[in-house]
């Protein structure tokens, strides 16, 4: 034992920040289509505090503007792990050089480069970067990952770090809900039903009969943070005896989406909480979970009481109890087929997972690849509503958010055709967003690949170019500013360069907003005190271009 603290001491890593650690977020949090893989330290409401790398090792990867992330840097280290630091405002100097050379040499802000061992060393501690809240943050802080280098499994950072932050509050549960399986019963109800607790305990009277599964609603909490965190370790219990456990780490890269079929991802979408399920239906194989032979159903099959009870705890070993009991009162248990069989609605289909499925409703159709789906099976309904001068109707393929990994065919048939096809794309909005669908058109239909069945699909024409406003502002001697300002309602941009001269310049985001700055002293473009041009063109998904210039003194 001593030998083995010795060698976690020698692998240990620092914390990347020099101030008392609070948590915005913590490792595994429930997200759609993806567990949270790091951890948010906050940075006190503030942007440019410096982030250190947590351990020797060199800059593995650097990122501007991809997948969420903002600024980002992966540093490599030799104990055979990569740390991860998202959000950040700007690199140091050294990593923000060669971030220039590669936006220069693509002729784009936003870039990603894989760098060697000996381009980029670093040393514990040494400066990084400094913290922001680019990309997809909503709010200065530091998100944090540690990763396996070499299967890109995420590791709870706080088993990394020793003594990162001190926490002593216990998870606290909400309420669960419980599934009736094949024909089995709740309370005397055949569909899934949530049940609240009061404190660590249920007082309502509860029954069942038969097969039923149960979900649990929990969050964790820090003290010094006002944030809910997602749960560490979390047991069922029925009489004492465990039939389902969880502790959430070593996540691996392929399965994130699983989460979609662990949590009850359609009443996530309808209502925004997430019910983690305390059984393990065959496509999940989150290797993070286990149940008992029964794969954590629970088989209510006696008259008699049930004692059942969820066991909660924390990183830190803070834990609390939540129990209930269930009578196992005789009651009708169907068949699955007849179940299945009632619930056949003639507006509904079935849809599997280990099939093609071809979802049809008058002049459109979303074909569902075999292998795409994480439930087995699901019943769906079809919805069609017409769209006003629109170019095809709208089209809902399923009446529930259904858990996906990988993508769907959509097929719509145009009402009208415009004057350039090359111009039209399939409008996919949902939890009010709205994104661009790549589409191709032939004989009259429109195709494209989408990852949600439940969202608002329909043809769409885009044939007007971004809006584009270009100003310029001279400070004082040294700092000329260039300034655009960018819209696109409706595909959405694509593309933005710049040019002084016809010698191209960067334009860099300014983050939150639709404004992109060009500081002309650090670009190549030298001063001369002379008129110049700057022309600066934007383009959107559709390939509508807008371009404008202005005449600045350089």
């Amino acid at each position: 034992m001593l030998i083995l603290n010795l060698l976690l001491a020698a692998f240990s890593f620092l914390s990347p920040v020099r101030f008392e650690v609070f948590l915005a977020g913590n490792f595994g949090e429930p997200r759609p289509n993806h567990f949270h893989g790091g951890i948010d330290i906050k940075t006190q409401m503030v942007e440019g505090k410096p982030i250190h790398a947590i351990g020797d090792g060199y800059v593995s990867h650097v990122s501007v503007n991809k997948g969420g992330t903002g600024y980002c840097i992966h540093v490599r280290h030799p104990e055979g792990y990569t740390s991860v630091y998202a959000h950040l405002q700007r690199f140091s100097p050294v990593i923000e050089a060669r971030v220039k050379r590669e936006q220069y040499r693509t002729h784009n802000c936003d870039v990603e480069l894989d760098l060697n061992a000996t381009d980029c060393p670093v040393r514990k501690g040494q400066v990084l970067a400094l913290s922001g809240n680019t990309g997809a943050s909503e709010g200065p802080h530091l998100h944090l990952e540690i990763h396996r280098t070499d299967t890109w499994a995420l590791i709870d950072p706080l088993e990394m770090i020793p003594d990162l932050l001190a926490d002593s509050v216990a998870p606290v549960a909400k309420a669960f809900m419980a599934y009736p399986i094949s024909g089995g019963n709740f309370c005397g109800e055949k569909e899934k039903m949530r049940v609240d607790f009061q404190g660590d305990s249920v007082t309502r009277h509860l029954t069942a009969w038969g097969k039923v599964g149960f979900a649990l609603n929990a969050d964790d909490f820090m003290q010094g943070s006002y944030n809910r965190c997602g749960v560490r370790h979390t047991s069922l219990l029925v009489d004492s005896v465990e039939v389902f456990s969880a502790d959430m780490n070593n996540v691996p890269p392929a399965l994130h989406k699983m989460v979609n079929i662990w949590g009850d991802f359609d009443y996530y979408y309808r209502n925004g909480e997430w019910f983690l399920k305390s059984f393990i239906v065959p496509a999940n194989t989150l290797p993070m979970l286990s149940a008992d032979k029964n794969r954590g159903f629970v088989l209510f099959n006696e008259e008699r009481d049930y004692h059942l009870s969820y066991v909660l705890s924390d990183f830190f070993g803070n834990t609390s109890v939540y129990r209930f009991t269930v009578t196992g009162v005789p009651g009708r248990v169907d068949s699955l087929e007849e179940s299945t069989g009632k619930r056949h609605l003639a507006d509904t289909l079935t849809v599997w997972r280990d099939k093609d499925n071809v979802i049809t409703l008058d002049d459109g159709e979303l074909t569902l690849p075999k292998g795409v789906l994480l439930a087995e099976e699901s019943k769906v309904s079809a919805v069609k509503r017409p769209a006003r001068n629109g170019y095809s109707d709208i089209y809902t393929f399923s009446d529930v958010a259904l858990p996906m990994d990988g993508n769907a065919e959509v097929k719509l048939r145009l009402h009208k055709m415009p004057e350039d096809a090359t111009k039209l794309y399939i409008s996919a909005r949902e939890r009010n967003r709205e994104s661009y669908v790549k589409a191709e058109y032939a004989n009259g239909w429109l195709s494209g690949q989408v990852n949600s069945a439940h969202a608002l699909l329909q043809a769409a024409y885009d044939n007007q170019p971004p809006q584009l406003t270009v100003t310029s502002s001279a400070l004082n001697d040294s700092l000329h500013i260039i300034t655009i300002s960018l819209s696109d309602g409706q595909s959405g941009l694509a593309h933005v360069e710049g040019y002084v001269d016809e010698e191209f310049v960067l334009f860099e985001r300014v983050n939150k907003t639709n404004r992109m700055i060009c500081k002309l002293e650090d670009t190549p473009v030298r001063r001369k005190g002379t008129e110049r041009m700057c022309t600066v063109v934007a383009s959107d998904c559709c390939g509508n271009e807008a371009r404008q210039s202005v005449s600045i003194v350089y």
